[in-house]
Order: C-alpha cells, then sequence, then structure tokens
C-alpha cells in the first residue's frame, strides 16, 4: 500500500545522501531499485508507489504530481541543473529539509542507502539502459504497447528464480520418472 510519508522521505534521502545533486531520471531510477530491492529480500516495498512502464524505463506512476505535491509542501525545489556540451539541461531536484530516518524500518533504510552507494553516481541513460535489461521493466514494455503499464513488485523475484541449463536438464529428468509422468497424465485427464 502506497505511504506517502514514505516516499516523500525516500525522495529526501536520495537527494540529501546522493555525491552530487541527481537528475530527474537518476532520483527516479533510484526510487524503483530501492523498492523493488526491498520486495526482493523482504517481500514488501519500502514506499509502496505504483510503478508504470515508460519508453525510458520504470517510474513511479503519475511521478510529476508526487514531486509537485512534495514541492507545494515545501520539501523539495526543482530547477534546471547545469548545461553540458551535448546535453539538454537536466532537471533536477533540491531537497529543502532533511529526512526523517524514523520513518524506515532498518531495512528499508539499508535497502536505500545500498542502492543510493551503488547507482547515485550514474547517469540518467546509464540507468535507463540498466533497467531496461531488468525483468520488471521488460516483462511489460512492448514497445510502445506497454507504455504506462503497471509494474508488479512480483516481477522483482522471478528473475532471480530463471532456470539455467542445468535446472532445465533436472526438469526433464524427472519428466522421466513414472511418479511424475502418472500425475501429468492425471493432470491431463483432469484439464481435457
Amino acid at each position: 500500500m502506497f505511504n506517502f510519508d514514505k516516499f516523500a522521505n525516500a525522495v529526501l534521502l536520495v537527494l540529501n545522501e546522493s555525491s552530487s545533486p541527481p537528475g530527474l531520471t537518476v532520483l527516479l531510477k533510484l526510487l524503483f531499485r530501492s523498492d523493488f530491492a526491498h520486495y526482493r529480500e523482504h517481500l514488501r516495498p519500502i514506499t509502496g508507489v505504483e510503478y508504470v512502464a515508460l519508453e525510458r524505463g520504470p517510474v513511479p506512476d503519475d511521478y510529476r504530481t508526487l514531486l509537485q505535491k512534495l514541492a507545494s509542501r515545501g520539501e523539495v525545489a526543482g530547477e534546471l541543473g547545469d548545461e553540458r556540451v551535448g546535453y539538454k539541461p537536466t532537471e533536477c531536484y533540491r531537497a529543502l529539509r532533511r529526512p526523517d530516518l524514523s520513518a524506515f524500518e532498518p531495512s528499508e533504510l539499508a535497502a536505500l542507502r545500498a542502492v543510493i552507494a551503488s547507482d547515485a553516481g550514474k547517469t540518467g541513460a546509464q540507468l535507463s539502459q540498466e533497467t531496461h535489461a531488468e525483468l520488471p521493466w521488460r516483462a511489460v514494455w512492448r514497445d510502445g504497447e506497454g507504455e504506462a503499464a503497471h509494474i508488479p513488485y512480483a516481477l522483482s523475484r522471478w528473475e532471480e528464480n530463471r532456470c539455467d541449463d542445468a535446472d532445465l536438464k533436472q526438469a526433464a529428468e524427472g519428466l522421466k520418472r513414472p511418479d511424475v509422468q502418472a500425475v501429468m497424465a492425471g493432470l491431463a485427464r483432469v484439464a481435457g
């Protein structure tokens, strides 16, 4: 279930603890990775915000409204980052207060800080490319047809459970066993 207070404090934590001010894309990807990493380990996200698949990767659903709400409450300020040669100015947010760390359980704070430590120094383009390779976004994105499709948190657990060649070989051997064949035949009769 979505918890705006945790979302607000997660945004503030990312903005306060990143080594350099993250652009909007980096901020959104760090929130995604934190929520999904925590879900993968603890079967519950940190903020509970729903994520959707957009062309540049997963983002919180209606993130503009959520960030505007934070700005109207005086918690963040939106601005354009420094313009670099060959790049458009980056949309950034600056924290106007420190996060309330008591909003988080220890495991949530650890997940947020681990993602900040590993990913905050990356560019938005790098994080977009990386999240495109991850199952949660890939599972719902279909060349624009999946635009704004919700990304179930449960997808974060599927990737680590994908079978490899050894698993496939073991499954094929298991299917040859008489007891397994008898169960499969029974299921076929029931379904048929």
